[in-house]
């Protein structure tokens, strides 16, 4: 019953009970082509933690500690639609500056190693 449940909220639009609103296999589908996708189409595939704790800014500061001092190359490869989701939603969203800016330029730097990687197959 709660896969029927699920699959009715998500097309909808609505988180399903995991709080995603896409299927795990629309979500690796979309995984190099969603960074492509203008901004507010990338939010929607945030989860739902991101979305209820966007203005909670203790959470938004343990969401960028993974990222503070990594490079890109031990980081990215970990990366898929719901990380880009999540860090659009939180350029969009946030309620500072700050953390806008740090989305943005993870962002940023997450299309330009995805192309290069896909442009000489390392993907």
């Amino acid at each position: 019953m709660r896969k029927i449940l699920d699959a009715i909220r998500r097309n909808f639009g609505l988180f399903d009970s995991n709080g995603v609103r896409f299927t795990q296999r629309h979500y690796e589908r979309v995984k190099h082509d969603i960074i492509d996708y203008p901004l507010n189409k990338q939010a929607r595939y945030a989860n739902l933690i991101t979305v209820s704790k966007i203005n909670d800014t203790r959470f938004l500061k343990r969401a960028f500690l993974p990222y503070s001092e990594k490079e890109p190359n031990y980081i990215f490869p970990n990366f898929n639609a719901m990380s880009v989701g999540n860090l659009a939603y939180i350029q969009l969203n946030a309620p500072t500056k700050h953390y806008r800016d740090k989305a943005e330029n993870l962002l940023t730097a997450y299309a330009k190693w995805l192309k290069w990687n896909v442009r000489n197959k390392q993907l």
